[in-house]
């Protein structure tokens, strides 16, 4: 049997290089690591961070900077650590600096954690037993890799003169010198040469934060690689960490916080956990349905009902798991969760399986130790700081490494990013025990011992290619800031010598047409010889013809019942004044704030059932929309005043009404109606202006269909169509204006009465729209309430509503949906993920930018 010694990395890659040419298996080779001749014991590190914690904590006054910091296992590992390497460097507590009483105090820390029973005291202990273990064994030999740590350096370099020594490989290659624009081109450049060279290459980082931009741009390039580590987040760790702080807290915050982790056995899948976040308060979902009936969100009913019986369900089927857990106090909530994390369907995975075998193993040690639920905290937080460092070997043909993982020599090598931040890379100590900390310790080894053996390591970069090695950087990041070469590499080269990556730039891919077979769009969209649907589906076919085509022909709707938004509180408005209206089409506008607010109190109350947790905004939200109804009615009593026209219908159905090949449905909030006339009346929870532009092109179809329907199914004469926006505007109220000219000119202060500030926000608020009677004096007497411009002609607008429906109508039936967006159609749209359009959103001549409408 024959045993090698190399880094972990290296073992499958190595193995692979040894079955070259052999008939027989590797039964033979033995690759082992040499921490795996370390006969030493070492007890659980979390147990060993917990008892320092524990010494440290019994003392905690006497320590006056540090003393606060005792509850945190990240102070406690550090300290830890340190007090390792002082005694592999036999450093005593006395030897350590003192200067000043922040040393003083780390000096009396670190010496609680060496008088502890630390596996580095054994390991100085056994370190010739060690050796000579190594050494007698048969066969042996050593592989050349990289070691960060002084003290196994050390013993690295007393075993290379002991045992068989396989140095690296000496290679010359030829040496070039590569620049791009930024981190991302310089990685496109790089995977478009490996492909033109086509041979075996490795990719050294000088950073393996780089790794999942290479992963991404060489998965594109279909590049096939393997790497030497990538870091890996891990689950188990984090679920038993939010198991802990449930089975502390016993609260629903923890609860939801847990099932967010998925924490669990029985998984809750996303849409139940939007519920439970949304309405749970304790332990026992509500049912909120009841709550729903006789308001504008009883329509919502049915899936509250639904979520409410999946909410009881759920809870009952971890009930097994939730309750003994709820129950537990002190060192027994560690077992409970435990209990469930042993049920857990991750663990399926390996890494996480040894991470709850970790975890096993830490609290069945750690037990003993627990004496209060702050020991329960710290135990739970240290084991959550777990993590994985995994490696892939699936090919030979690109090794993806970084500059402190030496791997053999392939044809090319690429360094990548070595910018001045990034190469060479050495590291000097950071933290609480800085460079200036250990500069003043004779015995830690100092930075220019580090940094030599640090690069006389790295020198296994100039042998990582057979033919051509590659130094490459970036010029500038990703804000356009300058990136100086390290000089380590400039010193390579002649100055100015850096030649800028090929990149090849691919002509524009041609989008796919979106279009339908005329025949499947038929089928699609037509219904007994119609296209149905609502006038606001009918505009998102102008907005984008292939947003159509999702929601209305594959008919992805969104799952959206009643939210905390202008769509929401507007219904509730709306519901208020078709109330009032109809009670009293004329004198509506006299309801007081208590009349309005006995109306939308139902409402408001059966939105807090269903957001508890918003109550206390919902409660501001139902004083602000009382305060905008005041306002409203305010304008709208003033315009009942100044007008015969009288409210006719509010909240009108109207269904299959038919333009041609198209049926309509939809509700129209309001019509009025005088002698014989009609205006119909759009209410609006944000500000709204009809536009030539946007009427033209199909983007404001509404309003203007809304009157046609009127006059069709009335046989009236179409007076206006005009929004009225329920919403406040800020009003500018001028502090002092001028009267005269020249020296006669004065300035007088203008005060603000109850009148001019009606006036004021009268004048805000009008109606907003098309006239289409020559005279107002029936419609706004005083002319106050709408604006008095010219009266525009019926027959053209109502031709081009028509014209648009039967535009519309053609293309669907020829299966147009086009991937065309107009300006700002993208911004609310929900399709965004599926379409992913990439390109110039086609602008509308003379339009404003789209808005999403409220209601």
């Amino acid at each position: 049997m024959k045993t090698i010694i190399t880094a972990k990395y290296l073992k499958e890659p190595l193995l692979h290089e040894l079955a070259q040419g052999r008939t027989s298996g590797l039964t033979d080779i033995d690759v082992r690591t040499l921490s795996s001749f370390d006969a030493v014991i070492r007890p659980n590190r979390n147990l060993l961070l917990l008892q320092l914690a524990h010494r440290l904590q019994a003392e905690q006054e006497k320590y006056e900077i540090y003393g606060q910091m005792f509850a945190f296992p990240a102070f406690i590992s550090e300290i830890l650590s340190f007090a390792g390497e002082c005694i592999l460097y036999g450093i005593t507590p006395d030897s350590l600096p003192a200067a000043n009483v922040q040393q003083k105090d780390l000096r009396e820390i670190l010496a609680e954690a060496m008088a502890m029973d630390l596996p580095e005291k054994e390991t100085v202990q056994q370190e010739d037993a060690f050796l000579d273990k190594v050494v007698h064994t048969e066969n042996i030999e050593l592989h050349d890799y990289f070691e960060t740590s002084p003290y196994q350096y050390r013993l690295l370099e007393k075993l290379k003169e002991k045992i068989p020594f396989v140095p690296r490989e000496k290679t010359a290659p030829k040496t070039f010198l590569r620049s791009a624009l930024n981190a991302r081109q310089e990685l496109e450049a790089i995977a478009q040469d490996i492909i033109r060279q086509g041979v075996p290459c490795n990719v050294i980082l000088t950073s393996m934060s780089f790794l999942p931009v290479l992963k991404m741009v060489f998965d594109r390039y279909q590049i096939p690689y393997s790497y030497t580590s990538s870091a890996a987040v891990l689950r188990i760790p984090l679920i038993y960490q939010a198991l802990v702080a449930l089975g502390l807290n016993k609260d629903t915050e923890s609860f939801l916080a847990a099932l967010g982790m998925d924490a669990f056995p029985y998984h809750c899948d996303d849409a139940l956990q939007i519920y439970l976040e949304q309405t749970l308060t304790d332990f026992s979902p509500a049912n909120i349905a009841p709550h729903l009936a006789g308001t504008v969100h009883e329509k919502e009913a049915d899936k509250y009902q639904q979520c409410y019986e999946q909410a009881a369900e759920y809870m009952e089927r971890i009930s097994q798991w939730l309750d003994p857990l709820l129950e537990a106090e002190g060192k027994d909530i560690l077992i409970e969760a435990y209990r469930i994390l042993k049920a857990s369907p991750y663990l399926s995975g390996r890494e996480e399986l040894n991470a709850g075998l970790r975890i096993r193993a830490a609290v069945s040690e750690a037990l003993a130790e627990i004496f209060s639920d702050e020991d329960v905290r710290f135990l739970v937080n240290a084991l959550s700081r777990q993590s994985s460092a995994e490696m892939r070997y699936d090919t030979d043909f690109c090794m993806v490494t970084d500059i402190r993982r030496p791997v053999p020599a392939k044809t090319n090598a690429y360094v990548v990013h070595c910018d001045g931040a990034s190469y060479p890379g050495f590291r000097p100590v950071k933290g609480l025990f800085d460079e200036d900390y250990v500069s003043g310790i004779p015995l830690y080894p100092s930075a220019a011992e580090r940094y030599d053996m640090y690069m006389s390591q790295l020198q296994w970069i100039a042998s990582s290619a057979h033919e051509n090695l590659y130094y490459s950087y970036p010029v500038n990041d990703y804000q356009g800031r300058e990136i100086q070469l390290a000089f380590e590499i400039e010193s390579l080269f002649p100055k100015n010598s850096a030649i800028k990556w090929r990149l090849d730039r691919l002509a524009p891919h041609d989008e796919k047409e979106h279009h339908l077979d005329p025949a499947l769009a038929e089928k699609l969209f037509y219904k007994k010889g119609y296209i149905r649907g609502s006038i606001s589906t009918i505009e998102n076919w102008f907005r984008c013809p292939y947003a159509y085509f999702l929601k209305s022909g594959l008919k992805l709707y969104e799952n959206r019942g009643a939210a905390m938004d202008d769509a929401t509180f507007g219904n509730i408005q709306h519901d208020l004044m078709q109330r009032i209206v109809e009670k009293d089409p004329k004198h509506y506008g006299n309801t007081t704030r208590e009349g309005c607010r006995n109306i939308i109190h139902k409402q408001m109350e059966a939105l807090r059932q269903m957001y508890p947790y918003q109550a206390e905004a919902l409660y501001l939200s139902e004083e602000r929309m009382l305060d905008s109804l005041e306002r409203s009615l305010l304008v709208l009593k003033d315009m009942e005043a100044h007008t015969t026209y009288r409210a006719a219908a509010m909240e009108k159905h109207f269904d299959e009404f038919c333009i041609g090949d198209v049926c309509l449905n939809g509700i129209i909030d309001r019509f009025d109606s005088a002698a014989g006339n009609t205006r119909v009346i759009d209410y609006k929870s944000s500000g709204k202006k009809l536009e030539p532009a946007k009427v033209q092109y199909g983007l404001q179809l509404q309003l203007l269909t809304y009157l046609i329907i009127t006059e069709e199914l009335y046989h009236s004469k179409p007076a206006g169509a005009y929004y009225f926006s329920l919403k406040d505007v800020l009003i500018d109220f001028a502090a002092a204006g001028t009267s005269g000219r020249g020296k006669n000119q004065t300035v007088e202060t203008n005060v603000e009465s109850e009148e001019t500030a009606k006036e004021a926000i009268i004048r805000n608020r009008r109606l907003s729209g098309w006239t289409y009677i020559d005279s107002l004096s029936d419609m706004d007497d005083d002319k106050r309430h709408i604006p008095n411009s010219k009266a525009r002609d019926y027959g053209e607008d109502k031709q081009i509503i028509l014209d648009n429906y039967a535009r519309f109508a053609e293309e669907i039936k020829a299966g147009n949906i086009a991937l065309d967006p107009t300006e700002g159609a993208c911004e609310f749209c929900p399709y965004r993920a599926i379409c992913r359009f990439a390109g110039t959103a086609k602008k509308i001549p003379g339009a404003a930018k789209e808005e999403e409408d409220a209601v």
